[in-house]
């Protein structure tokens, strides 16, 4: 009974994600809601940072964990959907979710806007190269597994090696999707609101790259986790 409850579970709850996901996009929330999936967010990578650690450290192999991973990927995409939304529709810069705006602050100078760019182009390029460096890692594990006929290692890297693809698209998604909140934030601010251009602009930047920072951090830490899920095969 237990492993037919286990088998349904693996393999509903990346459909089962992936249709939160979608409602979570095409849905509009308020800032309250936000903060709340952000938490969710938060502590459930935590959550399986903690889960990973334990399975090396007792040398236990957790086959549910590249599932989980890939679940979290969907809904971290859908998050940042959502708070994109809210950064370009918001109005006033002083009412935006504290998500966008708690690494850089509300502060639009143009000091923090040169350093918010620094950091940003920091973590894109570090980013890229571990990302990529775990993609390529799993990939040759993968293919030296195929041929050994171990049912248990196929399973695990096919699910993992789908979790670090999606981890890549969706950290490139959000690299591409920064410049299109940055000019999608300052015509609205200008066009529809009224803002002075300059104004809009260095708010929009601010908004942009520290959301965009705030998700790059999150998907680097899910980096570290798919390495504590490599080392359970090696």
């Amino acid at each position: 009974m237990k492993k037919n409850i286990r088998t349904l579970m693996d393999k509903n709850i990346v459909t089962f994600m992936a249709l939160v996901a979608a409602i979570m996009i095409a849905v509009p929330f308020a800032k309250s809601v936000l903060y709340i999936l952000f938490g969710i967010d938060v502590a459930s990578v935590i959550v399986l940072g903690i889960v990973t650690c334990i399975g090396k450290l007792k040398k236990k192999n957790l086959p549910f964990v590249p599932k989980l991973i890939l679940a979290w990927v969907l809904y971290n995409m859908a998050l940042f959907v959502s708070l994109s939304r809210n950064v370009i529709l918001t109005e006033a810069f002083e009412d935006q979710n504290k998500v966008s705006t708690h690494i850089l602050g509300k502060n639009t100078s143009i000091t923090n806007v040169i350093v918010s760019a620094v950091i940003f182009l920091c973590l894109m390029l570090s980013g890229l190269i571990v990302l990529n460096t775990g993609k390529s890692r799993v990939k040759d594990q993968w293919e030296s597994i195929k041929n050994e006929g171990n049912k248990e290692k196929i399973e695990f890297y096919g699910y993992l090696d789908g979790s670090v693809c999606y981890l890549n698209g969706t950290f490139v998604f959000i690299l591409f999707m920064t410049p299109v909140i940055f000019l999608a934030g300052s015509l609205v601010g200008y066009l529809v609101y009224g803002k002075p251009i300059i104004d809009c602009i260095k708010e929009s930047a601010v908004l942009a790259m520290g959301t965009s920072i705030v998700f790059q951090g999150l998907f680097l830490y899910c980096n570290f986790i798919v390495s504590h899920c490599l080392e359970w095969f090696e």
